[in-house]
């Protein structure tokens, strides 16, 4: 008996896809806990559990850029927003907003937990979305790079990354005034790196240390 295979086109791929939201750019912004595997390991599962619980709760209480949730990865949330990026000013205070809600969390615990602190990556660039199985999916190389970001060489456990699309984004003149959107003052040491991960093209950024 022959058995005929039907070719595979791009018709037959697009017959069985989820519809797509409309593809836009938007802000991915990725809050990491430092210290995770570790912490894992090295603590009883229950215990562990809530703590984990916690911390990620209060980070996503903290969301005052009005993002939505992708995913909770474990160690990590993974947000976004459609339109415009807020200004670095802003993802920098949002980052403050996080740690300190983190830091309280960890500050109430019976027991010391000083090997854990808050990171973050920001990125801007073209995403979508797709639902799959009741979840949200985002899609798309901007979703790629802004997870690679995490596996970065900078020598601290608590800072802020913000690509160089981000920034440039952000200092965009507006339609309505033609003036500069606000960038960052406060004291927080600023370094800049570029870097090549796997594949991917060179992708340069901005870090803020918040390592004490």
């Amino acid at each position: 008996m022959t058995i005929q295979t039907l070719p595979l086109t791009q018709s037959t791929f697009y017959s069985d896809s989820p519809e797509l939201s409309v593809v836009r750019d938007g802000l991915i912004l990725i809050p990491d806990i430092s210290g995770y595997s570790e912490f894992v390991s090295q603590t009883d599962i229950r215990l562990g559990q809530s703590i984990v619980y916690r911390l990620l709760s209060a980070i996503i209480q903290a969301n005052e850029l009005d993002m939505k949730i992708a995913e909770v990865e474990g160690d990590a949330v993974l947000f976004y927003r459609y339109g415009p990026p807020p200004s670095v000013s802003m993802i920098l205070k949002q980052f403050e907003q996080m740690r300190n809600a983190f830091n309280e969390v960890l500050s109430h615990l019976e027991i010391e937990h000083t090997a854990l602190s808050l990171k973050m990556i920001a990125h801007y660039g073209t995403i979508s979305e797709f639902k799959i199985g009741g979840f949200v999916k985002l899609y798309g190389e901007s979703v790629v790079v802004a997870h690679r970001l995490l596996k970065n060489h900078i020598e601290s456990h608590s800072y802020v990354v913000i690509t160089d699309e981000l920034t440039q984004a952000a200092t965009l003149p507006t339609i309505q005034t033609g003036s500069l959107v606000d960038l960052p003052v406060n004291s927080v040491p600023e370094s800049k790196l570029c870097e090549v991960y796997g594949n991917l093209r060179e992708v340069c950024f901005s870090y803020f240390n918040y390592e004490q």
